[in-house]
């Protein structure tokens, strides 16, 4: 259990230490956690086809529409 060895906090950032590509130093690598451990496997698998439209779906290149006042 987590609560045994965490303080009580509200949010914890959870990374994995990876070897820098030059020299010898660690870096942090945040870790994705996408509720999978929540969800059953059939849930698990609508999931994964709705990220996958969402992906499709997604507008390629260009800026997203400017936010402002509208005429």
């Amino acid at each position: 259990m987590a609560s045994t060895v965490l303080p009580e906090r509200r949010c914890f950032q959870f990374v994995e230490m990876k070897k820098a590509p030059e020299g010898d130093e660690e870096e942090p690598s945040m870790i994705k956690i996408n509720g999978a451990a929540c969800r059953t496997p059939a849930e698990d698998i609508k999931w994964e086809e709705e990220q996958k439209e969402l992906e499709a779906n997604a507008p390629k290149g260009g800026k997203a529409p400017a936010k402002g006042k509208k005429k």
